[in-house]
């Protein structure tokens, strides 16, 4: 990986690779392969996991993410799957069908056949005309599918030799309007094309990977471009004039390129004066989500100091005092109202992808939702460029849903609903929690209709529409996922809120973003104040340097909880902790204001959880809870034994000649005896009394102020506090199965 990529912050979209394969047959393979790209930080996932089957605009669907991908990652087992009448010609399996589609797009291909014999292989015949289609420009190679590991590791392999060909960056100029690019794939792969013929013929447009726009302007197209260096070498020198596709301009990204992207960017002011002329010079500064400064600033950072080294773990004090006693800012202008209540607006930015944001947002809706006055939240995904909430919650099925950005881009449509995303709680009382999902990137006229509206306005439609879904969804809060880059619309989402969070790791780009984000902000609407930011690091790995920016931290659970501590379900105790450290913040950003949407700390734990803790103050009247108190008087016995073995040992006693040889026996043997056996009582009464120590800190725990939850709660946040709460499962199971009896 090149050195430089690292500093690639705000534009560092992961490369998006498609896996395509029957579900059911390889579900393991599946896993296997999803879970090592999950260590590959470059790579971003997309699969059909969350989808529903049987349904049957499944595959136009996966046509549609194919399109938003750089490769496309195929796994044929031992079965070529059912065939699917799509479009014209023999039916085909789905397979076959998004590798046809993939190629047309000019992707990056990579499949991979099992080595099953063919007798062993389900309609081996349409797998082998399937391989007769592969040709040259396609990674094709064969393994044994029932070691899914083997699978995963040859495709990462792959993918690891392309990423490592693929260290060329320069950024282009397209004459072109973004909604040329946005409503139509073929513009993009003919630019791809383009781009790769002026390269020479050695250079195929699958090694031209085109990713978001950086600075989209009016009759103009910004793009980031990863090729191999030497085809960026080569474009470079072909003169402007005689590039194909309308590009206008290319300028290499590089460690020494600061000062001839610098001057570019004067240029490219000086070209687009006319423009800037035409519709006001304050347009071009707002319509872009990366200012060139601002880029050049991502792309070359300043050397920073290393981190002074201070713990990292979080923990809830009891008082507030770690998370700091803040106030929400308050507003002059509320913009959403229901009866006359303000609704309270969060948004959500993060750094990059990856972060952690979607996931936070989704656990403040949960926990906000399962309080006791059971509130409604409202959940609006503004992130156009992942959609992470609309999959998570959604699944991806929003048909039938109007989106945020169709609302936006049409003033004459009406609200008439969100989406209903509560979850299955069984007899679980909680308020409904509703979405208002994303368009994808792909969508006509998604970014076209955000330039288009000066932001006050852009502020009076969202509320406009925010307000008419609280009314209808009778919500308490709405919480706002925004997109990674600041744009008009995730800059009108950070104006209205209350609380705008910046979700980053720990790292020196989020501590840029605290102080980029609000003047990013500010060139779209200059009344924004910095006040309401707060910063949360999640994900937080090591030391961190203490900053008073800083409002919360979140560890990295999967590596503060490791599998070393042989915990009976480590993975509900990562969740737990994680869930507790995010009540933390949501408990400290709410409860001055809005103490009504705050819920009891109970129920961060799930119904099974709450369960076995009421079991604890049964414990005291069980019976193995009065064997426990054993432990003492056998500990006290175990000394003695061992005292007396010794006093013996210490007597200047020999057996005597009329001893008989019972009795000599008996002499030689008493004092080691009296010595092992006083040790084995020590040893079993130190194990029982530390046990019943343990019982009754827990019973204290539970008899405590609100059912003794927080405490429960803290335990998880360290490895001697989590091995007492492991007990707690199976304590609880003895008392359930005593009480059953």
């Amino acid at each position: 990986m090149s050195s430089y990529f690292e500093h690639f912050n705000v534009l560092s979209h992961p490369v998006r690779v498609f896996l395509s394969s029957r579900y059911l047959d390889l579900k393991e393979t599946r896993e296997a392969v999803l879970k090592s790209f999950e260590k590959m930080p470059w790579v971003k996932a997309i699969a059909m996991e969350t989808q529903n089957p049987a349904d049957k605009k499944i595959i136009p669907r996966c046509l549609e993410m194919i399109e938003e991908c750089q490769i496309y990652v195929g796994l044929v087992g031992s079965g070529y799957g059912s065939r699917f009448n799509f479009g014209p010609g023999t039916p085909l399996a789905a397979t076959e069908i998004e590798f046809d589609y993939a190629t047309s797009l000019e992707l990056y291909r990579i499949v991979i056949f099992s080595t099953a014999p063919a007798g062993e292989v389900d309609d081996a015949a349409a797998v082998e005309a399937f391989k007769r289609k592969i040709g040259e420009d396609c990674c094709a190679g064969n393994a044994d599918f029932t070691k899914p590991a083997d699978v995963a590791n040859q495709i990462v392999l792959a993918l690891a030799e392309l990423w490592d060909s693929m260290k060329g960056r320069m950024t282009i100029d397209v004459h072109r309007p973004y909604d040329d690019f946005a409503s139509r794939i073929e513009t993009v792969v003919d630019l791809r094309r383009a781009i790769a013929s002026d390269c020479g013929q050695d250079v195929k447009p699958q090694k031209v990977w085109l990713m978001l726009p950086t600075c989209p302007v009016p009759g103009n197209t910004q793009f980031l471009v990863y090729m191999p260096t030497f085809a960026v070498h080569r474009y470079l020198k072909v003169p402007p004039e005689r590039r194909h596709g309308s590009v206008v301009k290319a300028v290499q990204i590089a460690l020494d390129s600061r000062p001839e992207y610098l001057g570019y960017i004067y240029d490219f002011a000086s070209f687009c004066s006319d423009t800037l002329e035409a519709v006001g010079g304050e347009f071009l500064k707002r319509s872009w989500p990366v200012t060139p400064i601002e880029l050049a600033q991502s792309l070359w950072p300043e050397p920073r100091a290393a981190p002074k080294e201070l713990p990292a773990a979080y923990s809830l004090d009891p008082n507030e005092k770690e998370m700091g006693k803040r106030k929400m800012n308050e507003q002059k202008d509320q913009y959403v109202s229901v009866d006359g209540r303000h609704v309270p607006i969060i948004a959500f930015f993060g750094t990059k992808g990856g972060v952690g944001k979607t996931t936070i947002v989704d656990k403040f809706s949960t926990l906000i939702a399962r309080g006791s006055t059971a509130p409604n939240v409202l959940m609006v995904d503004f992130d156009v460029h992942h959609r992470g909430l609309t999959v998570l919650r959604a699944g991806g099925q929003i048909s039938g849903c109007r989106t945020i950005h169709e609302y936006i881009a049409n003033d004459d449509l009406q609200f008439h609903g969100a989406k209903d995303v509560t979850p299955n709680r069984g007899a679980q009382s909680a308020g409904r929690e509703f979405l208002i999902p994303s368009s994808s990137l792909a969508a006509e006229g998604v970014y076209g209709s955000l330039t288009r509206l000066q932001p006050r306005v852009l502020v009076e439609r969202i509320a406009a529409i925010l307000s008419a879904a609280a009314v209808q969804c009778r919500a308490d809060i709405i919480l706002v996922d925004c997109g990674p880059i600041v744009d008009p619309l995730t800059a009108s989402a950070a104006f209205m809120s209350d609380v705008a969070f910046i979700i980053g790791q720990n790292e020196p780009i989020t501590m840029e973003s605290l102080q980029n984000y609000p003047t990013q902000i500010k060139q779209f609407l200059p009344e924004f104040t910095a006040q309401k930011v707060r910063l949360i690091m999640n994900k937080v790995r090591g030391p961190i340097s203490r900053n008073p920016g800083i409002y919360a931290t979140i560890p990295f659970t999967i590596e503060v909880v490791d599998y070393s501590e042989g915990l009976t379900d480590i993975d509900a105790v990562r969740l737990i902790y994680l869930d507790f450290c995010v009540y933390g913040i949501l408990k400290s950003t709410l409860k001055d204001e809005y103490p009504q949407l705050v819920p009891g700390c109970e129920v961060i734990f799930p119904s099974e959880q709450r369960e076995l803790i009421e079991y604890v103050d049964k414990y005291a009247k069980t019976g193995w809870y009065r064997r426990l108190l054993l432990g003492k008087p056998l500990l006290i016995a175990g000394v003695s034994l061992a005292v007396i073995s010794i006093v013996i040992w210490a007597l200047p006693l020999r057996p005597e000649e009329d001893w008989t040889p019972l009795l000599r026996v008996s002499w030689m043997y008493l004092r080691p005896v009296c010595l092992l056996l006083g040790c084995i009582l020590c040893i079993l009464g130190g194990v029982l009394n530390a046990r019943h120590r343990t019982v009754n800190e827990l019973i204290r725990l539970k008899r405590a102020k609100g059912g003794g939850y927080e405490g429960f709660l803290a335990l998880t946040t360290t490895p001697k506090g989590r091995k007492k709460f492991d007990h707690v499962a199976q304590w609880s199971e003895k008392t359930k199965r005593e009480a059953g009896a």
